[in-house]
C-alpha cells in the first residue's frame, strides 16, 4: 500500500526519486485500484467454504485487523551481525531485553493493537 496521500509519483516533488521508487509495488499490485487511489487502504476478499449442511442464513462472521509492532524479520535484522564493541552496545542490550521480557500475569500479556473490527451481517453488533 502506498501511505496515505501519496500516489505513484509521491506526495510531493521534494522527496528523492530512489524513495518514491522504493513504494513502488510488484506487476499485479500496480494494477490495483486501491493502490493507484492514494487511500493508504486495501479490500480484501475472503471465501470460506461451508459444508452444504450448513444454513448461512444462521452465520455471524466477525473479523479483526490487528496491527503487529515488530515483525519477524524486523527483529532478525536488528539482531544479525551486531558488530562488536560500543558500535552494537544498544542493539545487545535491545535482544537482552526483549529475550528476556516476562510479560506472563501482567497487563500486557497477549496484548495486539487492534486496528478495526466489522460484523456481518451489520444487525449482528
Amino acid at each position: 500500500l502506498l501511505p496515505m496521500g501519496w500516489t505513484p509519483n509521491g506526495p510531493s516533488k521534494d522527496i528523492p526519486k530512489a524513495f518514491i521508487e522504493a513504494t513502488h509495488p510488484g506487476p499485479v499490485a500496480s494494477k490495483d485500484p486501491e493502490y493507484k487511489n492514494g487511500s493508504g487502504t486495501d479490500v480484501v476478499h475472503y471465501r470460506v467454504k461451508l459444508p452444504k449442511s450448513i444454513n448461512t442464513k444462521n452465520i455471524i462472521v466477525k473479523a479483526t485487523l490487528y496491527y503487529q509492532e515488530w515483525a519477524p524479520y524486523f527483529l532478525h535484522q536488528r539482531f544479525s551481525n551486531v558488530p562488536p564493541g560500543p558500535d552494537g552496545a544498544a542493539r545487545r542490550r535491545l535482544f537482552y531485553l526483549a529475550s528476556n521480557l516476562k510479560v506472563k500475569g501482567t497487563p500486557i500479556e497477549d496484548w495486539k493493537l487492534k486496528l478495526v473490527s466489522d460484523y456481518y451481517p451489520k444487525s449482528s453488533q
